[in-house]
């Protein structure tokens, strides 16, 4: 017994400092899909430092690298969330005024937030954190990120000004009382922020959730120059065609297994029109896992599995502009990946492993608890 606890102790003396550094790593894998390029079967991933150094089928494990081995597996891309309340204080939409075009997101953000970890352990590696529901104009949202131990990262600090058109942000004691005294204001007050917003490539975020509310959407689409990202739930199945071209992409939030055929389909739809989708979790009013739950919902109305994964991962990133740094397993990009048990979008798959920044954060098998509460995995043996 003392042998044994002797054994892992040194064990988590090796490695700890290797993981905790963000050092070097290999996973093998079944399969590697990249999204943006070649897929591999079987595949590789290095990572040194906390980057993606190379992924291929014959990738060269550096001397005393941490392997990890998935015969079986299937590693893909670090999912990116394209809207979520996750990691900012709570409370901020202001009641007495309808316009916050000065509110930025990166300087209320709250790092105690106890969702960031669930983010991560959903396979979660970056999201969008928006404003809260409640002004028509609602300020300026960021890209976060997470570091293994859930440390939070702004990656994208002005990532689009967000406009809302849902009922609650002017079903209120104060103008606008209505949706079209919303588009009044818009059109008339925040001129000036709107039109700096949509100067910036995807600069404007337009939330809705009714047909009649995206028709409304479609003028400040318009307005922006394809320089807008809709965000909606699959309620909005009237309007797929007229969104998919009067915006750059489209965020699904809320697509859940309780949805009509009819409406699981919705964003094979957009797709089919030529539209660029991704998802929404909500959280943390939804689990983290409701991401993933959107595209298998979505694949269950038709939607491809490399379609959904796409949308989980590079299409998000795209339309958050952070695709340079997260969304695809190509050389010089952050180094997170998932292992799953199949593809992700197969409702069997299950999520085995998951790797933030080159560091391991998900127990799966042979695991060692490290005294700081990470985890790491003992070197494969090489056959």
């Amino acid at each position: 017994m003392m042998q044994r606890t002797l054994s892992l102790l040194l064990l988590v003396a090796a490695i700890t400092p290797l993981c905790a550094q963000g050092g070097t790593i290999v996973i093998r894998a079944g399969t590697v899909i990249t999204v943006s390029g070649e897929n591999y079967s079987p595949g590789a991933v290095l990572i040194v430092d906390g980057r993606i150094a190379a992924v291929g089928k014959d990738v060269a494990e550096p001397d005393k690298a941490l392997v990890i081995n998935h015969p079986e597996g299937v590693v893909v891309p670090g999912f990116v969330d394209a809207g979520c309340g996750v990691g900012a204080r709570r409370g901020l939409a202001e009641s007495q005024r309808a316009m916050m075009p000065d509110l930025r997101l990166a300087d209320a953000l709250d790092p105690s937030d106890p969702a960031i970890k669930r983010q991560l352990a959903a396979g979660t590696s970056t999201w969008l954190v928006l404003p809260q529901d409640g002004n028509v104009l609602g300020g300026r949202a960021a890209v976060l990120r997470a570091t293994a131990t859930g440390e939070l990262k702004v990656l994208k600090s002005d990532a689009g000004l967000a406009v809302c058109l849902r009922e609650r942000s002017y079903d209120r004691e104060r103008e606008p009382t209505s949706l079209m005294g919303a588009l009044a204001l818009l059109e008339r007050a925040s001129a000036p922020a709107y039109d700096a917003a949509a100067a910036v490539d995807r600069g404007v975020l337009v939330g809705c959730h009714t047909d009649r509310e995206v028709a409304v959407a479609l003028r400040l689409g318009a307005r922006a120059k394809g320089r807008a990202v809709l965000f909606t739930t699959a309620d909005t199945c009237d309007s797929v065609d007229a969104a998919a071209k009067a915006f750059s992409g489209t965020v699904f939030a809320r697509v859940l297994p309780e949805l009509s055929d009819r409406l699981s389909a919705v964003p094979a739809r957009h797709v089919a029109a030529g539209g660029v989708i991704a998802f929404s979790s909500a959280a943390p009013e939804l689990p983290a896992s409701a991401l993933r739950l959107c595209a298998l919902t979505a694949v269950r109305g038709g939607l491809a599995q490399d379609a959904a994964l796409r949308a989980l991962t590079l299409s998000a990133a795209e339309l958050l502009g952070v695709a340079d740094q997260v969304g695809s397993i190509s050389s010089g990009k952050l180094g997170d990946v998932l292992v799953f048990s199949k593809h992700p979008a197969d409702a069997r798959a299950q999520l085995l492993r998951v790797v933030q920044g080159g560091v391991l954060v998900t127990p799966h098998g042979g695991v060692v608890v490290t005294p700081h509460g990470g985890v790491v995995v003992a070197p494969a043996s090489k056959e």
